[in-house]
């Protein structure tokens, strides 16, 4: 018969933290989602390390809900941040510094779309 640990493991909260932020985001609530996972970033970084794989994730996943939460400039300032120490961490062609290349691609795109609409 399986038991449960006396204590759960350190990275189980910010497992589940993760899923509810990921599941919060695909419900529609990308504000939400974004709290979400601006309050995961500070767990994993103490679990995990600044520069951990799952804490770069909570990372890039932080900056994609704050696009979609409609703050396309946060999310172009999150990504530039991120996308080196990807690159520096992971190697530059790993799948996960191409998806923050592409992300900041997109999301710059979004900020110089707002920027232009706002001064129309």
């Amino acid at each position: 018969m399986l038991t449960a640990p006396s204590t759960p493991a350190p990275w189980a909260p910010a497992t589940a933290v993760n899923t509810l932020a990921y599941w919060t985001g695909q419900a529609g609530d990308a504000a939400g989602a974004r709290d979400q996972f601006a309050a995961l970033l500070p767990i994993r970084e103490r679990v995990d390390g600044s520069e951990h794989p799952s804490t770069l994730a909570a990372r890039h996943n932080l900056a994609r809900w704050t696009g979609k939460a409609g703050d396309a400039a946060g999310a172009r300032d999150q990504f530039a941040a991120l996308l080196p120490i990807h690159e520096r961490v992971l190697g530059p062609e790993h799948p996960s510094a191409l998806a923050a290349r592409r992300n900041l691609v997109y999301w710059t795109g979004k900020a110089e779309d707002t920027d232009s609409d706002a001064g129309c």
